[in-house]
């Protein structure tokens, strides 16, 4: 997409106030909505599977992509599989999600990435589907056995029942406008409650200043409550719900992007490969980047200990960074992301 936007592509009002330019990108404010969007946007989506096996791409810091190519790898290589580190956001669209739907109900997450929701959902004993449109990642995850489908917004091809809830986990931050993708939800799956994270205007994090992939062409947009309440209704949604959640003491603890060196997140995401011996009886699986390799004895210990150490790190981050986050909901502060609810 490279057309100039002459509206705001949340509430559709043409009162605009200019943020700054970056990158050659034009980032203007909503007078109405005080969404702040990219003008003038240009994605290419090969670039985002590039950048997500740490490659060098249009991110100033692949870090943040190779970080959870890594976890993926690791956790398919591992004996056991913890459960998914959720954040406050998250976890209040999957309470809506228990609280309305019965056990057995179908939740299709777009934008599934490393397959955390899917495997929050499954727990939970929801019935999962995934879409990306990363090849790649979603030949991990139907190695692990999920049931995921390369396909993106607008234009998704659809043949499966429909689902009674669509989620969307920090994706719409990405799409320079969600208008088309927000209507075809309702269009395709009209009957089909939509839950959705994006980052907060507020968030703690912002208190360092924004990270250089918070501005185009990573995140195109930034979203307000208003906005995001505007988007549902132009949409044609019924009533929308949206939460600012308070911070929690994990989400002020840095993350395996800060913590890890790119050369090592891009060493942990290769998979160690099958020489013969106690090795042959391992299930040939593919690799982040493709290639059907097998896990080796030695990789699969070592991929066990870095998911368990991780969250139990995640866990003592949680206690510790307690004071901290408490200390930033009075001063003002958010959790990393809003959540937003929609009846249809």
């Amino acid at each position: 997409m490279s057309d100039r936007l002459c509206q705001c592509p949340a509430c559709g009002e043409n009162a605009q106030v200019p943020v700054e330019s970056v990158r050659g990108f034009d980032i203007l404010r909503c007078g109405h909505c005080e969404l702040e969007y990219t003008a003038n946007p240009c994605v290419d989506l090969r670039s985002y599977s590039e950048t997500y096996n740490g490659e060098p791409g249009f991110l100033d810091d692949p870090a943040i992509y190779a970080a959870p190519a890594a976890r993926l790898s690791l956790e398919r290589d591992a004996f056991i599989r913890p459960a998914p580190y959720l954040t406050s956001a998250e976890r209040w669209v999957l309470r809506r999600i228990t609280s309305a739907l019965p056990k057995g109900s179908t939740v299709v997450d777009v934008g599934c990435g490393t397959g955390r929701i899917l495997t929050a959902l499954k727990r939970r004993g929801y019935r999962a589907f995934g879409v990306d449109p990363v090849d790649d990642v979603v030949a991990v995850l139907r190695d692990q056995g999920y049931d995921v489908r390369v396909g993106r917004m607008p234009g998704l091809e659809w043949e499966a029942p429909p689902p009674d809830v669509v989620t969307m986990f920090e994706v719409l931050e990405h799409l320079p406008d969600p208008a088309p993708v927000l209507e075809e939800i309702r269009n395709l799956f009209p009957n089909a409650r939509v839950g959705v994270t994006v980052p907060s205007p507020t968030r703690a994090a912002l208190r360092n200043g924004r990270a250089a992939a918070d501005y185009p062409p990573n995140h195109f947009l930034r979203w307000t409550p208003a906005a995001l309440e505007r988007a549902f209704a132009r949409a044609g949604f019924g009533a929308v719900t949206v939460v600012v959640p308070h911070p929690s003491g994990t989400e002020l603890a840095p993350g395996a992007a800060d913590l890890v060196p790119l050369p090592v997140l891009r060493w942990l995401a290769r998979r160690g490969t099958s020489r013969g011996g106690a090795d042959d009886n391992s299930r040939p699986v593919r690799s982040v980047r493709g290639e059907l390799t097998a896990p080796s004895m030695g990789r699969r210990i070592m991929a066990t200990a870095v998911v368990v150490s991780h969250r139990v790190w995640r866990t003592i981050a949680s206690l510790t960074g307690t004071p901290g986050a408490l200390r930033a909901a009075r001063q003002g502060w958010s959790s990393a992301s809003l959540a937003a609810w929609a009846e249809p």
